[in-house]
């Protein structure tokens, strides 16, 4: 099985957070990313450092358990512009598009734990025939 991977599901992969019991089994699966995933992935730990959720060495070791990930990565410059399109048309923030426009062009259901996307996807009118492809992580059933 394969599976796109975004920032929201990744760093819960990464370190120990509310439903990274849920996202285990993707490390089993063929994933996909846009090489924004390491740039988002840096931040989130960053934060929670900065916030004292997480020390530097916790961080640390997230980020190599990210490096030690089966994924195949594509370049950001061969989705952007998908990704302007589907921010333009949802109102949602382009960063996130490029995950969806990853999905969509590889036909590869994207797995995410940002509900707000979601919730933009689904209220696109008329429902765009890939929005099934759009997974949330709380109905992800492995297997």
């Amino acid at each position: 099985m394969r599976f796109v991977l975004d920032a929201s599901v990744a760093i819960k992969l990464a370190t120990t957070e509310p439903d990274s019991h849920r996202a285990e089994p993707l490390v089993y699966c063929g994933l996909h990313a846009p090489d924004l995933l390491f740039a988002e992935i840096t931040n989130i730990i960053w934060k929670k450092q900065a916030r004292g959720d997480l020390t530097f060495e916790l961080g640390q070791q997230a980020l190599d358990a990210l490096s030690s990930l089966r994924l195949t990565v594509t370049p950001s410059r061969d989705l952007m512009g998908m990704a302007l399109e589907l921010a333009s048309a949802s109102s949602h923030p382009a960063y996130d598009m490029f995950y969806v426009a990853l999905a969509v062009r590889s036909g590869i259901p994207l797995i995410t734990a940002d509900t707000r996307l979601v919730g933009r996807i689904r209220a696109l009118s008329p429902t765009p025939s890939w929005a099934y492809l759009i997974t949330p992580l709380a109905e992800f059933q492995p297997g």
